[in-house]
């Protein structure tokens, strides 16, 4: 009997969720965790080519690299972000900081444009998220803090 077919890390992409974008009451991520800001892409990131830690630690670097901003109000909040939530994997997510995981095509199935990944599994994502944000954030597989530090 042939073996069932079993879902590889390339069919997942995994986001990171900001404290302000948790619904602690229920344990999942605010539907404005999949809202475009400012005209700007969705981040995701392949879990084929990026852990869960990785993704921790992209946010954390991309605060660092916005430290030499020309815009001192940039710096200001990154060095806020980086003071109130951390500087390692670890604090972000005891400061409240999540990682969900979720199956690409949950976002190509509503025809979301997703870029190819980056040598770093980032991946934009870009798509009606007004219409579907409540969907996404209902089906978001919220990975446990082992399962962000392994």
């Amino acid at each position: 009997m042939p073996e069932p077919p079993h879902e590889t890390n390339e069919n997942y992409v995994y986001r990171v969720i900001t404290p302000s974008n948790w619904d602690r009451a229920k344990g999942r991520p605010k539907p404005t965790a999949f809202k475009q800001s400012q005209g700007r892409a969705l981040s995701v990131f392949s879990a084929d080519r990026q852990t869960p830690r990785g993704v921790l630690q992209h946010q954390i670097d991309t605060w660092q690299e916005r430290l030499i901003s020309d815009n001192p109000s940039e710096r200001d909040a990154v060095a806020r972000n980086l003071s109130e939530f951390g500087d390692t994997a670890e604090k972000l997510l005891e400061n409240g900081f999540h990682i969900v995981r979720l199956p690409l095509g949950e976002f190509t199935d509503r025809d979301f444009e997703v870029t190819a990944p980056e040598a770093n599994g980032h991946q934009d994502a870009r798509g009606d998220f007004e219409m579907h944000k409540r969907t996404l954030a209902i089906l978001s597989e919220v990975l446990s803090p082992e399962e962000c530090l392994a």
